[in-house]
């Protein structure tokens, strides 16, 4: 039984290295879990002198209401509890649930301005950020124009001004959004730790064990996304080296001289496989 062999791989599109811009990449996915909670103080403080050259009272004003939304959220997680264990310590008869309403009303009140602070955290947060962008995107362009003529010769410093022009500024304003939901996530789980300590002194530590599991779970979860990434900018950069010799014009005596046509399908075909009708 004979089996048509694959075709060999054209010369030098699989030694084609990785740009210059995507370093940085291949060293967050190659970073463990520790030194990705190493690093993080690093980037935060990054973002936290652009915003605060930006706008001071903005930025401290986003701390301010992230904080006072972190302890009514506490105020809010507590007074629910203390609620619950009134109602359901002696079974919840119409007497305990009528001296309760005091209570209930404290607890909807702090929902209804929890509600009110993350509206105002939205509101900051949305004139903060077009300025830090605006900033980054200024400091990009300045640092690229003031470069000595000759860095324009180097084809990899090209594409990384390019990369980060286009995307860097982008990675500035998406890592404030997570700095901010971040900031958000430590102060709930502070107040919930906080709650449940007061509630079972056991229940605090198995809050912060679980908290650390989902933690660890999306540096994984990251890490993998970055891997794909990488993975498909290399290929992206294979299939377009295939692309210009199958279909730029400068190339078509040799195409057809070489009979390349179908070479180049089946090298287009392998490296990208949505293109292939198998895949």
């Amino acid at each position: 039984m004979s089996t048509t062999a694959e075709p060999p791989p054209l010369i030098g599109v699989e030694n084609v290295k990785m740009p210059e811009w995507a370093r940085v990449d291949e060293r967050v996915a190659a970073a463990g879990f520790g030194q990705a909670v190493r690093a993080l103080p690093t980037a935060i403080s990054v973002v936290l002198r652009l915003a605060w050259r930006t706008s001071p009272r903005l930025t401290l004003l986003a701390a301010v209401v992230h904080v006072v939304s972190g302890c009514v959220t506490a105020f809010g997680l507590l007074a629910t509890a203390n609620v619950f264990t009134a109602l359901l310590e002696q079974g919840p008869t119409p007497d305990r649930v009528l001296q309760s309403l005091p209570a209930i009303a404290v607890v909807t009140g702090s929902y209804a301005a929890r509600a009110v602070l993350d509206a105002a955290v939205a509101a900051v947060e949305g004139a903060l950020r077009p300025r830090v962008t605006a900033a980054a995107d200024d400091a990009v362009t300045a640092a690229v124009v003031r470069v000595g003529l000759i860095a324009f010769e180097d084809a990899d410093f090209r594409e990384l001004a390019r990369q980060g022009a286009r995307f860097g500024v982008r990675a500035i304003e998406t890592s404030l959004r997570r700095l901010a939901d971040l900031t958000s996530s430590v102060i709930s789980l502070a107040a919930a730790m906080l709650t449940a300590g007061l509630l079972n002194p056991w229940l605090a530590p198995v809050l912060l064990l679980a908290a650390a599991a989902d933690g660890w779970a999306a540096a994984r979860v990251a890490k993998l996304n970055y891997r794909h990434f990488l993975d498909t900018v290399g290929r992206n950069i294979r299939k377009s080296v295939v692309e210009e010799v199958a279909t730029w014009r400068s190339m078509a005596l040799e195409r057809h001289a070489l009979t390349l046509q179908e070479p180049l399908l089946g090298e287009y075909r392998r490296i990208s496989p949505a293109a292939s009708p198998h895949a």
